[in-house]
């Protein structure tokens, strides 16, 4: 029998690649046709997780509110939801595409930090980093099919 712990760690597992999936399938769809609207529903959608992620280190802190830097952490958690907030804003597809990875790749860093300052478990910080990587290779793969298909 599964102990609650294993399960827990199942659904988010489950849940963290059912939410990459929306990646892959959007930079496919953008590789294979220009039309603006894939196009966006690939930066809002980028735009809405990494909120999201900014969002998980509020939770975590505030459920675990032991640390001196929480203050830090706080504020810093607001920042993905700003870029992008941003990254919806602005029309420069190759700017938009190129800030929102540094954006996850700078958040994946940042999570590791709180991570380990607020003891999270290993295997979430592992997930994190597979799942950046999958986010941040379809942001590439959306860059580059960009970059051939517009003059």
């Amino acid at each position: 029998m599964m102990s609650a712990n294993l399960k827990r760690r199942r659904l988010v597992e489950c849940l963290g690649y059912a939410g990459a999936l929306p990646f892959i399938a959007l930079a496919v769809g953008c590789s294979l046709n220009s039309e603006p609207s894939l196009l966006f529903a690939f930066i809002s959608y980028s735009a809405v997780i990494l909120s999201f992620l900014g969002g998980i280190n509020w939770g975590v802190t505030m459920n675990d509110p032991k640390k001196a830097d929480d203050t830090k952490i706080l504020l810093i958690s607001l920042t993905p939801s700003l870029v992008g907030w941003g990254a919806l804003l602005f029309n420069g597809t190759r700017l938009v595409l190129f800030s929102l990875f540094i954006a996850f790749t700078l958040q994946y860093f940042f999570d590791r930090i709180v991570g380990r300052n607020h003891y999270l478990p290993t295997w979430h910080l592992q997930l994190r980093g597979r799942l950046t990587f999958i986010v941040n290779a379809s942001i590439l793969f959306v860059l580059s099919s960009a970059l051939l298909l517009q003059p």
